[in-house]
């Protein structure tokens, strides 16, 4: 087994054992994506001209984030499931492998979408293309949400899975912050993990009216989304699943309205208690990207200022 460190890339001869593994054959050609941050993806062109991704998880060597725990094992079961129970379009899994035999990580091959990322193309479509496209996000991310699951918390975190989402969404609250306490993530106005602890549980009975653990994506975003002939054509990165609350999606944010996504979803109008939870939900997401920054060291100004500026802005006005 070939030990790797952190932010390492593959080998082309590892790589190739790889493909001669999975497909039995090699592969003619290898780009790295830019776009992934905790995991490494590349494009590969195997001998024939078939196009698939393969994506690697962290290496063992790797201090992981506790929400980034089990995440590849995460995504491939939960493509599976879309498969197996919904119309939800993603990418066919080809194989999965989690032995560490060649290697100190896990690696699975899935299905190359030719599409365009959503990310990429949506301010060059129509305002008409747009709607259709985030309703038909709308209705794909109420199938999945329609989804029941037998306890609240993080998909692949079996141990960690709780009876109620309360006391599940307050355990992820404490994780999230002692990985920011762990990677020198200072909080605006102040805002320590005593106080947020106590704030939470001030609205503990809000967390209580959750009586179903849903699935949830957490991380469905246009960069996440490829297109093609003005259709979904296939949705990705599920590594972030948990069973919860809905209103963690990404498109119920404190700071986002999409009417055409809601039209599609059927949300109705939110009432202040589903407020608040969206309050929470978009402090977590928040805390977990500024401390992402750190933890992967990453350098796009913008994107963390406007992190900083949401987290800072819904602290400040949280009881309003």
């Amino acid at each position: 087994m070939i030990n790797y460190k952190a932010g390492q890339e593959l080998d082309d001869g590892l790589i190739g054992l790889l493909c001669k593994k999975a497909f039995s054959l090699f592969p003619e050609r290898i780009e790295k994506s830019e776009q992934a941050h905790t995991n490494t993806v590349y494009v590969i062109t195997l001998s024939g001209g078939k196009k698939v991704v393969l994506k690697v998880g962290p290496y063992t060597d790797v201090r992981l984030m506790h929400h980034e725990k089990n995440m590849m094992y995460t995504e491939v079961t939960v493509l599976q499931k879309m498969k197996n129970y919904t119309s939800i379009e993603v990418p066919e899994m080809y194989y999965y492998d989690a032995s560490n035999t060649e290697f100190n990580g896990e690696y699975f091959f899935m299905e190359y979408l030719d599409g365009d990322n959503l990310a990429d193309v949506r301010d060059a479509l129509s305002k008409p293309a747009q709607a259709s496209i985030d309703e038909e996000l709308g209705r794909n991310n109420r199938a999945l949400n329609d989804i029941i699951g037998s306890s609240f918390g993080y998909y692949g975190r079996l141990k960690k899975r709780k009876d109620n989402w309360a006391e599940a969404f307050r355990d992820m609250m404490k994780d999230a912050m002692d990985d920011a306490r762990y990677h020198g993530v200072q909080l605006p106005r102040g805002y320590d993990e005593d106080i947020l602890g106590q704030l939470l549980e001030q609205d503990k009975d809000l967390f209580a009216e959750v009586k179903e653990p849903r699935l949830v994506h957490c991380d469905l975003w246009d960069g996440n989304v490829f297109i093609k002939n003005g259709r979904v054509q296939g949705i990705i990165d599920w590594e972030r699943c948990l069973w919860g609350d809905p209103l963690m999606e990404n498109s119920f944010r404190a700071d986002s309205h999409n009417e055409a996504f809601f039209r599609g979803y059927g949300q109705r109008p939110f009432n202040d208690n589903e407020r608040v939870r969206i309050k929470w939900y978009t402090v977590y997401r928040s805390l977990i990207g500024l401390t992402e920054y750190y933890a992967r060291g990453l350098v796009d100004e913008p994107a963390y200022s406007r992190l900083w500026h949401t987290l800072s802005s819904i602290m400040d006005n949280f009881n309003e």
